[in-house]
């Protein structure tokens, strides 16, 4: 893919993902809002079935005490009826006790067939008199109960109290499925507080809800009543989560999935970069030893050289070092294709690490002599024998020399050392060379990977060997680890367990 195509399709989704993000952000405030509103109407509504309640109830009061008042009142009506000669009669009530408060009502009578006394029968049941007295109670029920409606002028404690002005709350707001803690307070028209639960707050950053109390008064004066809810935000809230969460967590898993796919392109990319890198490499490796057989074989086939010239013993040394080291070439791409395949198969046995040790320094001798190289050793560990497949660990340790050479910009001074812990040995190889900076530290056991160095030729190598350092100690349940400073040098220290009980093939 080229860099342009890539980038503009990065930048196309990287849109879509925030356009992505915004509208779900501007639904999940709009649903926030609609929902506020519907509480807000629903706590409205509520309210205005409380001042309802208390205005019945306080209506059934006024006549249940006026009923009782009336049962017991002595001030029971006269009635006294004239006969006339027309068929209508009128009666006047009156109470005993007073003559200027009447009630007068035409009351349709029906003679009697003829007799001689003048009794007069109503249409209907009971006697005159007991249905002449029940109109006049009821009358005067109403007309007192208006009078006390009107001319009331009871403190709202009184008109209201406590209990039942929280009860009637709780009951209403119930009703309308709101099942929140609230705090109450009812004022009158200059904010004296009359009423009021007992955390009530005058602070202004709650939302309050008012409505007035009893607003069918006349000259009564005027009350309201407040109310909020210190735990609305978190009931508006939870009432969307599910939805608000199950939309979140999908927005995540799409921008998870898309980021992940982006970074296995970029890592892609990296890798055919690194893997076009790693065949210039091979080839340049490749060709050295290659070019030598070929000029050796040369050599030795030209009939026109005489065998006495040839110095067959050096350029058979020659051909057989230069296939060594093309084999162990080829040999390393090889056991790092079999590792990947999870196919390895450790040959193990007791082996002495010292005299590993030893036999490594020995083979990088002529190297370390055109280089004016030195190595030191300082081999402490009481007990160098470890369980380990020989050749692999002869590699490891061959590998952490031959990068300790190859990286030294100076002539190199390398360090060897060797200790035992509980349960193994640990080796070390330090070096004088360049140091490896931090951003390289976390790269240099990457496959292909090769720490820069200013000149792609400087260093030859694949940049398979701590790759293959690395899976080689693990594969031995060992540890590896590296600690360098830039222009100082560089720490390899490998761990070694004594037994591999647990090796997985």
């Amino acid at each position: 893919m080229k860099k342009l195509y890539f980038w503009i399709l990065f930048i196309i989704v990287a849109i879509s993902l925030i356009g992505l993000i915004v509208i779900q952000s501007v639904w999940i405030k709009t649903t926030i809002a609609q929902n506020r509103l519907l509480f807000e109407n629903q706590v409205n509504m509520a309210l205005v079935d409380v001042v309802s309640s208390l205005e019945k109830e306080e209506t059934v009061l006024y006549i249940s005490n006026e009923m009782q008042s009336l049962s017991k009142d002595e001030n029971k009506p006269a009635v006294q009826h004239t006969p006339r000669l027309n068929v209508n009669k009128e009666v006047v009530l009156h109470p005993k006790s007073s003559a200027n408060s009447k009630v007068t009502a035409k009351i349709s009578v029906l003679p009697k067939e003829k007799k001689q006394d003048d009794s007069l029968r109503l249409r209907g049941n009971g006697s005159a008199s007991e249905y002449v007295i029940s109109i006049y109670q009821k009358a005067k029920l109403v007309e007192r109960i208006v009078n006390r409606m009107i001319n009331s002028h009871y403190e709202i404690e009184e008109r209201v109290p406590k209990r039942l002005l929280e009860q009637t709350l709780t009951t209403e707001l119930q009703l309308k499925g709101i099942k929140l803690p609230f705090e109450y307070a009812v004022k009158d028209e200059n904010g004296e507080i009359h009423l009021a639960s007992e955390n009530y707050s005058d602070s202004g950053k709650f939302n309050k809800f008012m409505v007035r109390l009893f607003p069918n008064d006349i000259f009564n004066r005027p009350y309201f009543l407040y109310v909020y809810f210190p735990l609305s935000n978190q009931y508006i809230y939870k009432s969307i989560s599910l939805m608000v969460v199950s939309s979140i967590a999908l927005t995540l898993i799409i921008i998870l999935v898309i980021a992940y796919a982006v970074y296995i392109i970029m890592k892609q990319k990296k890798l055919s970069e690194i893997k076009t890198d790693f065949i210039n490499n091979m080839t340049h490796e490749l060709k050295t030893p290659i070019s030598t057989i070929s000029l050796a074989s040369q050599l030795l086939a030209d009939p026109n050289i005489p065998i006495e010239n040839k110095n067959i013993e050096h350029l058979s040394r020659l051909l057989l070092d230069e296939s060594k080291r093309l084999s162990a070439h080829v040999e390393k791409v090889l056991h790092i294709a079999v590792f990947e395949k999870n196919s390895l198969r450790l040959r193990l046995k007791i082996i002495n690490v010292h005299e590993l040790i030893e036999q490594a320094i020995n083979n990088f001798s002529i190297q370390l002599k055109n280089k004016n190289g030195k190595v030191y050793t300082h081999l402490e560990a009481t007990t160098p024998l470890v369980e380990a497949d020989e050749a692999h660990l002869t590699n490891i340790i061959i590998n952490l020399l031959d990068n300790a050479i190859k990286y030294s910009d100076k002539d190199p001074v390398i360090t060897i050392t060797t200790m035992n812990n509980d349960h193994g040995i640990v080796v070390s190889v330090k070096d004088n060379g360049m140091g490896i900076s931090k951003e390289n530290l976390n790269k240099i056991f990457d496959q292909f990977y090769r720490v820069p160095t200013g000149n792609v030729h400087n260093v030859k190598g694949f940049g398979l060997g701590l790759s293959y350092v690395k899976k080689m100690v693990e594969a031995h349940h060992g540890k590896i680890w590296v600690e360098s400073t830039i222009g100082e040098g560089s720490t390899f220290s490998i761990y070694l367990p004594f037994n591999q009980k647990n090796t997985h093939n």
